[in-house]
């Protein structure tokens, strides 16, 4: 019996008895999932180099560029944690958040608000609405990892 790690796939050889030949198990690591993150931004970029950085991280991850299919998603996929653009057309992330609290999903979800503005009210805005951070575009892969994972591990993931 051996192991190979190669590339995040992780294979299993079991011999098995009586000569019954060798079965192969590969399971990727990325299905160990560390929490379920579900990103909605308008901008297409940004949620694929969000769920991209995320998913490295061990993160199960949902996206969606429209606000309207986002709040289906809140109440299909019931994700851990909603990264949320605050400055979307039509239904901003502030809106976004009241629909949800009038559906009573916001007191099981935690939501980290995604913002291109540099306005200081925006930051106090969020953490009005229930906001657990706030991170400010552009910012770093690593700051986006240290405010995720230290997010959903007060929520006991990770």
């Amino acid at each position: 019996m051996f192991s190979l790690i190669r590339e995040h796939i992780i294979v299993i050889q079991v011999e098995l008895p009586s000569g019954a030949g060798l079965l192969s198990i590969a399971k990727r690591e990325a299905l160990m999932s560390k929490g379920k993150v579900l990103i909605v931004d308008d901008e297409p970029l940004i949620t694929s180099l969000i769920s991209a950085v995320l998913a490295d991280e061990g993160y199960e991850i949902s996206t969606s560029n429209s606000p309207e299919e986002g709040l289906e998603l809140v109440v299909n996929d019931n994700p851990d944690l909603l990264l949320l653009d605050i400055g979307m057309p039509k239904i901003d992330g502030y809106e976004f958040c009241r629909r949800l609290k009038a559906q009573g999903k916001l007191d099981s979800l935690t939501v980290v608000f995604l913002s291109g503005k540099t306005a200081e009210e925006d930051a106090g805005r969020s953490f009005e609405m229930g906001a657990a951070s706030y991170i400010r575009k552009p910012f770093s892969n690593n700051s986006l990892k240290e405010i995720v994972n230290l997010t959903m591990l007060t929520l006991g993931h990770g």
